[in-house]
């Protein structure tokens, strides 16, 4: 069956051929497997070997420029360095990825789908989420379902004697065609002494800012951050439980919660200095050494001061770029605009669901790490001062602003906010010794 070359395409395989012996390459093979699966989900898939002999276009260069510029997912097929980044395969997935980060493909994602390459041997701009091996075949599909904003509970799956054949020619007894639309969450967390939840996050590449481009200009340019370490992070804000215990210890006086409840609710009327006063005490019960000189500088393990966050090892603050990184779901990441979903009423209370008060937390959906309230509920304070123009100078590695300023970052919105404030891209400030009824914070501890 021939194709309207004029058809949006809207996943693109991209792999090496040849193998230089008159045969295809192993690339090729678990490519054209992809290939079918994708194809049996009813999804428009392009793969030059394949596409251009159905197409029977002569012009081969302009057809893949059209569909490199028409579809939103690309898919890197490789077995090994060499063939990832040679000259045709690096072409396409660097010009995929440029117009991502560009904002000209905005929502665009890349994966990689890879045999025996490990991770970090990938190029940086694939070293990330979006990395899949061979034997999460299924959950790449289930991805690229999710990325191009399909249901696939709504999918048109071929006949029955075409999914024998997929199913035959990928090796498997059966794949299910209807694909999940989230992973399964395989999370592994640690308990404080104070009963704080934290989960493991594991460190990767992401482009932080305004992916989507219709954002305000302290989240511009959308670039591209590295974290070269993992983390815990607070499941959820720290509530009122876990922070009045903390005051009843130390004889101090618990926050007011303004008459809408404690318990279970994230603590609130806390400022900056409170929430690093928190993390000392809880590293300090802990038996770990403390993070935050009195005025609020990073200490690393013999507490001296440091500006390189993978040295500081007690309980902390999430940094600006672990907090995105973080609510856009890390390694796990969908792509999604705010914590979880596309869809501010599934994940956050904002102003327009929350009655105007605080909740308690996990009552919405969890993003794809397994955190709740990322978005609204509470702001949460993070470690860095503040700067409006900071991504443009940031370092792309391990980013942690620790000039000298007059206001701290807040990130996440809140149960007072509109949900465009609630986005995972959204940046706010106040100065650190502020407070008010929807500032809280969330914990976090770098792993050692």
């Amino acid at each position: 069956m021939t194709r309207d070359s004029s058809k949006d395409w809207q996943v693109f395989i991209s792999c090496k051929v040849s193998d230089g012996k008159g045969g295809y390459t192993r690339d090729w093979h678990l490519a054209k497997e992809l290939y079918e699966l994708l194809e049996a989900n009813s999804i428009k898939v392009f793969m030059s070997s394949i596409s251009l002999g159905q197409l029977g276009e002569s012009d081969y260069k302009q057809v893949i420029e059209e569909a490199l510029e028409q579809a939103q997912v690309m898919v890197v097929v490789g077995t090994s360095k060499e063939n990832i980044n040679s000259e045709y395969v690096k072409y396409e997935w660097n010009s995929f990825h440029n117009e991502i980060i560009s904002g000209i493909k905005k929502g665009g994602r890349v994966f990689a789908f890879v045999e025996t390459l490990r991770i970090h041997e990938l190029p940086r701009p694939l070293r990330n989420n979006q990395s899949f091996y061979v034997s999460e075949r299924s959950s790449l599909v289930s991805f690229v379902i999710s990325a191009l904003g399909l249901d696939s509970t709504n999918l048109t799956p071929k006949s029955e004697s075409e999914q024998k054949k997929i199913a035959t020619s990928t090796g498997h007894d059966s794949i299910s065609l209807q694909q999940k639309t989230e992973s399964e969450l395989a999370i592994k967390s640690i308990t404080s002494r104070n009963g704080d939840e934290l989960i493991y996050v594991e460190g990767g590449v992401f482009i932080m800012g305004d992916t989507w481009g219709d954002g305000f200009d302290k989240e511009k340019p959308p670039h591209e951050v590295e974290l070269t370490y993992d983390f815990y992070i607070g499941k959820c804000p720290v509530t009122f439980d876990e922070y009045d215990r903390f005051c009843r210890e130390i004889e101090t006086e618990e926050p007011s919660d303004s008459g809408l409840g404690r318990g279970r609710k994230p603590v609130m009327w806390v400022s900056w200095f409170d929430a690093i006063e928190y993390c000392n005490w809880l590293s300090e019960k802990e038996g770990l050494p403390i993070s935050y000189s009195g005025d609020g500088s990073l200490l690393d393990r013999n507490k001296q001061e440091t500006e390189d966050i993978t040295k500081v090892k007690g309980y902390r603050l999430l940094t600006e770029a672990e907090w995105e990184y973080s609510a856009r779901g890390g390694k796990k990441s969908m792509g999604y605009k705010y914590a979880g979903s596309n869809s501010p009423d599934l994940v956050a209370w904002y102003d327009s669901n929350s009655g105007r008060m605080i909740h308690e937390v996990g009552q919405k959906k969890c993003n794809e790490l397994g955190l709740y309230d990322m978005s609204g509920n509470v702001w949460e304070w993070c470690c860095d001062c503040y700067d409006s123009e900071y991504y443009s100078r940031s370092p792309s590695i391990n980013p942690y602003n620790s000039t000298d300023g007059s206001s701290r970052v807040k990130r996440g919105g809140s149960w007072l906010d509109y949900a465009l404030c609630v986005r995972v891209a959204f940046r706010l400030d106040d100065t650190p010794d502020y407070k008010y009824f929807d500032f809280g914070f969330r914990i976090a501890r770098t792993v050692f």
